[in-house]
């Protein structure tokens, strides 16, 4: 089961007051401020544990071609499509497969050689590109989803980056796994400290967070290995074909 925190950003702040104390005045903890530092430590969170708990920032959102990504979109994971006017839960999804820029150029130009290849509805690719036409002419926007065929309607899996979004007044929840929720004040108290006290006590801890992430990714590494041993010792019941069978001495079966 994922747990997604529910601490808002009033509770960060409550957690770092009471671990920093006297060193929290008036003066050094306005509400920018404090939202500053929740946010850098939810991006640093992010990019230090997402190899290790991909499953924890995914998202799914329904778009349609050229239609604008969210704005916590980081990369996608997958992407299904279906006709536009069928039931979706009775339309057959097929999954699309992504291309390049350079791809998708190839494939879906009729000016180009291989534009006989082109997608189709049961076979549809896609790509994720910042560009779009505008009256000819090549322009920078909003990353958007680009489909082939056009018409259909995709569901698009992604990991989202939680570093930026959705937190702007102490009401707002701060989204982490239930299970970090104590790295991130950590990583916030750090920020805090680094401008606010002295140097050794920020150093200090700087340091302590560093333990704690290492000591996580060594958690899950270790997880992951055991997963893979205990999946590996299952035993095969399938026989042994003839080309697994030993060989004699002078190569003969």
């Amino acid at each position: 089961m994922i747990g997604i925190s529910s601490m808002t950003v009033a509770d960060v702040v409550a957690a770092i007051e009471m671990r920093a104390g006297d060193l929290m005045t008036p003066y050094n903890s306005d509400w920018q401020t404090m939202v500053n530092y929740i946010r850098d430590a939810r991006r640093e969170l992010f990019n230090r544990t997402n190899p290790f708990k991909e499953w924890a920032y995914q998202q799914t959102v329904q778009l349609t071609h050229l239609q604008s990504v969210p704005n916590d979109f980081m990369r996608p994971l997958r992407l299904t499509t279906t006709a536009p006017g069928n039931d979706p839960n009775l339309a057959i999804r097929y999954e699309a497969r992504r291309v390049s820029p350079y791809e998708w150029m190839t494939l879906c130009n009729p000016a180009r050689p291989h534009s006989f290849a082109r997608p189709r509805e049961s076979a549809p690719t896609y790509m994720v590109w910042a560009n779009s036409f505008d009256n000819g002419q090549w322009a920078s926007n909003q990353p958007a989803l680009w489909i082939n065929p056009t018409n259909l309607i995709g569901q698009l899996d992604y990991i989202a980056n939680y570093g930026d979004v959705d937190v702007t007044v102490y009401t707002d929840p701060v989204r982490v796994p239930v299970e970090m929720e104590g790295l991130l004040i950590d990583m916030a108290l750090s920020r805090f400290l680094e401008d606010v006290a002295d140097p050794q006590r920020a150093i200090t801890a700087a340091q302590d967070v560093a333990t704690r992430v290492y000591e996580y990714q060594v958690s899950q590494i270790a997880a992951r290995q055991s997963s893979l041993i205990e999946a590996q010792a299952i035993a095969n019941p399938e026989p042994a074909s003839l080309a697994e069978k030993p060989s004699t001495p002078g190569g003969l079966l």
